[in-house]
């Protein structure tokens, strides 16, 4: 059997305490101490642990000691492809442990990457592969280029003893072919030719040939370890015989590698018959769950046929499937016939979680884990909690903001997340940390040898600073205490304290932070972290309505719209949603002046509700009268039937953690609750009042659904749908180069934006509009600097308020007027500035370079750029506007940047992200200025962008997401994309009524008129397109005009200035004439270019008309289409009815339809709980028809034998009848026969078969090892009293009788049941063994006592005791198990 332990050397250990350990200058110090070469460590490294203790500080003690360092990085190693993250030395073995999973077939597998393990072990084995440092260096590096072809999947192969040795056999076959080879070469003198110069470099090249797939960083480190050796490899003479065993090495990896494609591949590239597909189901404690996108993967594998699965994977997460009770894997359990499940557990060191490699490449851990990682790394290495007061909170809130984005909160079940992004969001922490580097922090002191208590956790809280920033920190030190203290006779250590003060500072982090704590809690590690006062655990679930789900609509789901009689209203916007619903907002129906009054709640309605309350786009006098669209409460009132539309906006940029304004949410609770006859709590109508304050409070949309869950409200009643204004602001901010801002309304009415939106909105009004590079106050000192104060003091008045605050646009404008009252803004002489010349263009417009530079050096900009803006903007070329918009103001955003205002920068630099519509852009943009900003950003202008492919170009064009423009008409036309056709097919038919198959009647002609009139805008489209290219082509010639008349007129000034300084005519008249020619030539040029302007205003003119003509047929066909529309809306009106009852009926067939999928699942979970017992009771009959028919056959012969002594009783009774009587020196005599009858009718103990000396030996060694042994014993030893057969003729009923009560009262079921549980429920390791016999055991003891009993009842009833055929067997574990359980005893 091959060994499956790697070898671990110095350089290896070192490289792992790097990535646990984060202290680096500590880890320089062990690394310059460590000897060079290729040394394995002994006792796991803890030797050389010694010496990093004794250079480190106070933290070091954080690990413990050298040998519990050790053990955890022995545990946090032990993975496949661990080299991928600790970037192993190049000659460094394999040093992790291969371990076979196994499946629910109970069948073992292996990674396929951990074959290269096999076949290095297998070289150790047979070759001098640890003697020689080059040898192991180039055979190493072979077997990971190798493994590399790996890197992009994670396979399984079944496990097969045979095939692993034939692997083995064939490797040191090969490698022994090859060897020999190379010797015959080596004799024949043909090697010697390669060797024959005796530099080192000359040498090396040869071995490089070993090396075709090498980098550079790899060639340079061989060749050093080659230096290393050569001078020994030379005095040895071994420098052939190295080459000939590494070269034959390499050949045999890749022999073998080729034989065994199916191993070493992918199956992508091996194409086997019939490949293992597998997935993994992780195991951490009491959760079992599978990685989504691996399964999906699996699936649509074995399932070619079928649609495939699609994952919604990206940025890095991977999300999983429970198996014990999400619900959701149990859809996909008719297609997972062909895939292997193999059991894989978590495995975590004390202080970091061991990776998991991804299913596409990559490692990954669960997102738990790196949200503890990264909290203890920023305790205990950066210190930064201590470095902080509450008065500068906000800066650290603000990065710790980065981690929610980490760390989603939306999502309701386990997920991993990949290394790389941990990684890089530490390194953006990182960045964060090192402004504040300087400040001093204090370590944590020795703990006495004593211990310590929660006193003493308190003093060493309030001595370290924390309480400065988090005063209520103290208040968790006693749980934790509590959580942490030592077992009897145990003394807490220097180490626990680090493991306190940790769990204290995370807690309180959790109440800082709600989204954290929700993330927590949807992660099911509440209880893991001390986290006890999580009010979502607090919350009971009580009813059928929490389960309910309501509809959400995403920002790609719907189409925001404007009225082009008024495209500036906010009021009049309207969002289409899913194609069919069409809503808008009460305040349309409503005047300026009521509108301000903040009397009226703002809230959406759809056409049903318009409808209803409104004629020709006007309220109904009922309406107004009754107050009914003053509020959703007021509207619900007058209909309880209403859907409710709950506005949704992200938190940031991005669609996901989205936020609810707090005032929505408890007016929709009332709404829910009311509806659904439950009283409106007290607590909330204390709240229902809405205060006009400036920073008004935001509640994520999963808090929403939580609270909706715990107040039992139906949430099949709300609708989750964007904002139509927030839309088109996000819209118009990016498409327009103005000073546009992203807002929305308040429930009140009010317009209001985010507070980093408030930060970036005074940057671009103020710091923007300011010229930075030059003073021209003369009256007061340092007047720029003042204004910059008093503007970053403004933004910091946003910057601290809430998580999700939103603040009043007009308070933020009156900060702004308030600012430009500054005099800078009275003496300057024009208010022009490089933004402000942009106003008005679109994104996609352009202005010369020239201007852009000329603009860049009068305000200073190009102080900030790398290289000279020559370089990379020509002065003929032209720039798009909103590139040089955003190249300002990235130039002013350098000029503002200070370290010290991280919250505030960090805001700027995400809004000046979202205006880039891609990454690569942006860094384009970047990498002009010397600012450096981090590497990942928020593609949300890609997300607003949609892809517009045109006729006959299959590549998709970048367009900005369309915002349709509603007609001038009473019935607008609202454009369907593709998403409103596939939801129409969807749709309820409607009945067979005379008005419907008119209705559709008048579909089709409108259908007809819209196809004809898509192709006639599609031919306008490219005469549009044909037109743009001959005026493109039109300027680009009059440019050229008139740049050569401008040349034209240089020339002349400079003949001018020539005849002005020489007096020599000649040389005049011959650069005159010269010029002269030139100028013809370029005349000539010039003419060339006007006959071609000619002919493309032709072309234009022609277009132009042609157009005006398509034009007409254009508005011909609308018109006939408002017509049609029209007839169609008048049918509407004939077919309300029928509209209402297909609605009723719907909203029926959905309760139906959920009423009967709950029974579905209540049915099925009884199915699978019958065909459990149906399988366990034909165990037991099966079991029990064996034990009767045992019994009915020793019943037969008991019978046989009474029957035979019932003959010898006459016999004998006649004998004594005829005898004469006993002497009474012969009595004692015959009682000793009887005794001795007795005995041999009774039999001693050992007589019961080898089964009971099985058993009794067992119980000897059980009772030897275990301190449980008198229970343990009760349950399988045997009384002698207890067994056997009694003697009929010298043993009364009496006796009889009292052995059966001295049995009932000495074994009872349920205390056997119990001792016996006892003994298997710690039995992990063969678990399913032990509940079978425990399931086994548990109807052995019931039958033995049922038997006991009838037994006791029939002799007590009958008083017959030649009935009695004996006492059953005492009911006892099979061999098999007490075998296992003597081992496991043995072991402890």
């Amino acid at each position: 059997m091959l060994p499956e332990n790697g070898i671990y050397t110095e350089s290896a250990l070192i490289r792992v305490v790097a990535r646990y350990l984060p202290y680096q200058n500590v880890i320089e110090k062990l690394r310059s101490q460590s000897e060079s070469g290729w040394i394995v460590v002994p006792d796991e490294g803890a030797t050389i642990l010694e010496r990093l203790f004794t250079n480190a500080d106070q933290s070091i003690k954080m690990y413990g000691s050298p040998k519990e360092l050790a053990e955890n990085l022995k545990v946090y190693r032990d993975f496949t492809g661990n080299d991928d993250i600790f970037n192993f030395s190049i000659g460094d073995p394999y040093n992790h442990t291969v371990v076979k999973y196994r499946s629910l077939k109970n069948e073992q597998f292996i990674y396929k990457r951990d074959l290269f393990q096999y076949m290095m072990m297998t070289l150790i084995k047979n070759t001098v592969f640890l003697n020689e440092e080059v040898l192991c260096a180039i055979a190493m590096f072979t077997l990971r280029s190798s493994e590399a072809q790996l890197d992009e999947c994670c396979e399984f192969i079944k496990h097969d003893p045979r095939t692993m040795q034939e692997v083995q056999k064939d490797l040191v076959i090969h490698v022994m072919a090859a060897e020999r080879e190379l010797q015959q070469m080596k004799a024949d003198g043909s090697l010697q030719a390669l060797f024959s110069s005796h530099r080192c470099e000359k040498i090396f090249s040869v071995y490089q040939n070993l090396l075709p797939k090498a980098s550079e960083e790899d060639i340079v480190e061989i060749e050093k370890i080659f230096r290393r050796n050569f001078g020994r490899m030379k005095q040895q003479n071994t420098v052939i015989d190295v080459y000939i065993l590494s070269s034959a090495i390499v050949k045999a990896i890749h022999t073998v590698m080729e034989r065994y494609r199916f191993f070493f591949f992918p199956y992508s590239y091996s194409n086997p018959p019939t490949p293992v597909i597998t997935v993994r189901i992780f195991d951490d404690g009491s959760e079992q769950f599978v990685m989504k996108r691996e399964l999906f993967d699996a699936i649509n594998i074995v399932n070619p046929s079928k649609k495939p699965l699609l994952h919604d994977e990206n940025h890095g997460f991977l999300s999983t499937l429970s198996t014990d009770y999400d619900g959701e894997f149990s859809k996909y359990s008719n297609l997972i016939n062909g895939i292997e499940f193999i059991r894989v557990p978590i495995k975590r060191a004390k202080h970091a979680a061991v990776p998991v490699p991804a299913p596409n490449g990559g490692h990954c851990m669960l997102a738990v884990d790196a949200f503890s990682e990264i909290l203890r790394w920023l305790i205990f290495n950066r210190k930064i909690f201590q470095k902080f007061k509450k008065e500068k909170w906000y800066d650290l809130r603000a990065a710790l903001f980065r981690l929610e984005n980490l760390l989603p909160s939306d999502i309701k079940r386990k997920n991993f997340v990949l290394l790389d992004l941990v990684d890089q969001y530490r390194a953006e922490l990182n960045g964060f940390c090192d402004i504040y580097e300087k400040i001093q922090a204090k370590s944590i002191s020795d703990v006495p040898e004593d211990g310590f208590n929660s006193e003493h956790l308190k003093k060493e809280l309030e001595s370290l600073g924390f309480t400065g920033l988090f005063p209520k920190i103290v208040d968790y030190a006693d749980r934790v205490y509590q959580a942490i203290k030592p077992k009897k006779g145990a003394v807490l250590e220097t180490s626990d304290l680090f493991d306190a003060i940790e769990k204290c500072v995370v807690l309180t982090i959790l109440k800082e932070f709600p989204n954290l704590g929700l993330f927590i809690h949807n992660q099911n590690e509440c209880e893991r972290l001390l986290f006890t006062d999580c009010e979502k655990c607090l919350q009971k679930t009580k009813s059928v309505l929490s389960k309910t789900k309501w509809t959400e609509y995403t920002y790609r789901e719907v189409i925001p719209v404007y009225d082009e009689r008024d495209p500036e209203n906010p009021f009049m916007f309207k969002l289409i949603c899913g194609g069919k619903t069409v809503l808008t907002s009460n305040y349309k129906f409503f005047t300026e002046e009521d509108r301000k009054s903040h009397r009226i709640k703002y809230f959406n309605l759809d056409q049903r509700d318009v409808d209803s309350v409104s004629e020709n786009e006007k309220p109904k006098e009922e309406a107004i009268k009754n107050g009914t669209l003053r509020s959703l409460e007021d509207f619900d009132k007058f209909d309880s039937k209403k859907q409710i539309y709950v506005r949704a906006f992200p938190s940031t940029r991005a669609d996901g953690n989205k936020r609810v304004f707090w005032d929505d949410v408890l007016e929709c609770l009332a709404v829910g609750q009311d509806r659904c006859g439950f009283p409106m709590y007290s607590a909330y109508k204390n709240h229902r009042e809405i205060k006009d304050a400036d920073a008004l409070k935001t509640l994520s949309l999963t808090e929403f659904e939580h609270f909706c869950s715990n107040y039992e409200i139906d949430k099949s009643m709300f609708t989750i749908v964007p904002d139509a204004v927030y839309e088109v602001a996000v819209h118009q901010f990016l498409t327009d180069c103005s000073n546009r801002t992203i807002s929305i309304y308040s429930p009140n009415g009010r317009l209001r934006m985010r507070v980093e939106h408030a930060v970036y909105h005074v940057f671009q009004s103020v710091f923007c509009d300011v010229n930075w590079s030059k003073e021209i106050c003369k009256k007061h000192p340092a007047c720029l600097q003042t204004l910059r104060e008093k503007i970053i003091q403004v933004m910091t008045g946003y910057i601290v308020c809430p998580e999700g605050d939103y603040v009043a646009v007009d308070h933020v404008e009156d900060r702004i007027a308030d600012l430009k009252t500054h005099c800078y803004f009275q003496i300057r002489k024009t208010a022009t500035t490089p933004l402000s010349k942009l106003y008005g263009l679109k994104f996609d417009d352009t202005i010369s370079c020239g201007s852009f530079r000329s603009d860049s050096e009068l305000f200073g900009y190009h102080k900030f750029l790398k290289m000279s803006p020559k370089d990379k903007l020509p002065k003929d070329k032209t720039i798009l506007a909103y590139v040089a918009r955003n190249r300002f103001l990235v130039a002013n955003f350098q000029s503002f940047y200070d370290a010290s205002n991280y919250a505030i920068n960090t805001a700027i630099i995400d809004e000046l992200k979202f205006k880039y519509p891609n990454v690569e852009q942006m860094r384009e943009d970047f990498s002009l200025y010397k600012v450096d900003l981090p590497q990942k950003t928020t593609e949300v202008f890609a997300q607003h962008v949609t892809p517009r492919p045109t006729k006959g170009d299959t590549k998709p064009k970048t367009s900005v997401k369309k915002v349709v423009k509603i007609e001038n008409s009473e019935n607008p036309v609202i454009g369907i994309c593709k998403f409103c056709e596939e939801a129409s097919k969807t749709d309820i038919k409607t009945s067979n009524t005379p008005a419907a198959d008119h209705v559709e009647k008048v579909k089709k002609e409108t259908s007809s008129y819209d196809s004809d009139n898509e192709a006639l805008l599609l031919e306008n489209e490219q005469l549009k397109i044909q037109l743009n290219a001959c005026q493109t082509q039109l300027m680009k010639s009059q440019d050229n005009e008139i740049s050569l008349t401008a040349n034209c007129e240089e020339l002349l000034q400079k003949v001018a200035h020539w005849e002005s300084l020489n007096n020599t005519p000649g040389t005049l008249q011959n650069t005159v004439c010269a010029l002269e020619e030139e100028k013809e030539a370029l005349t000539k040029d010039n003419n060339r270019l006007t006959e071609s302007n000619k002919r493309c205003l032709k072309s234009v003119l022609d277009l132009e008309t042609h157009y005006q003509r398509e034009k007409e047929v254009v508005g011909n066909l609308q018109a006939n289409i408002v017509l049609l529309q029209r007839d169609v809306i008048s049918l509407k009106a004939d077919n309300q009815n029928y509209a209402e009852d297909e609605n009723q009926l719907y909203n029926l067939v959905a309760r139906r339809e959920l009423q009967l999928e709950e029974e579905q699942e209540k049915v099925r979970q009884l199915n699978e709980l019958v065909k459990r017992l149906e399988r366990t009771l034909e165990i037991e009959i099966r079991e029990l028809r064996g034990d009767n028919q045992d019994l009915a056959d020793t019943n037969n012969l008991l019978l046989e034998k009474i029957g035979a002594l019932r003959v010898e009783l006459e016999k004998t009774k006649q004998e004594e009848s005829e005898a004469p009587p006993l002497s009474d020196e012969k009595i004692p005599e015959v009682k000793n026969d009887l005794k001795e009858s007795e005995e041999m009718s009774t039999g001693p103990p050992e007589s019961n078969g080898s089964k009971s000396q099985v058993h009794q030996d067992s119980v000897d060694r059980v009772t030897s090892h275990t301190p449980c042994s008198p229970a343990t014993s009760s349950i399988i030893s045997v009384s002698p009293s207890m067994t056997g057969e009694p003697d009929h003729d010298s043993e009364s009923v009496i006796a009889l009788l009292a052995r059966f009560q001295k049995i009932k009262e000495n074994f009872r079921e349920e205390e056997q049941v119990q001792q016996a549980k006892d003994m298997v429920e710690d039995r992990s390791d063969i678990r399913m063994l032990a509940n079978y016999e425990l399931q086994q055991y548990e109807g052995k003891i019931r039958d033995y006592c049922q038997t006991i009993e009838i037994m006791y009842q029939k002799l007590k009833k009958t008083k017959d005791v030649s009935s009695f055929v004996g006492f059953p067997s005492t009911p006892c574990f099979s061999e098999r198990f007490m075998e296992q359980y003597c081992k496991h005893m043995d072991a402890k």
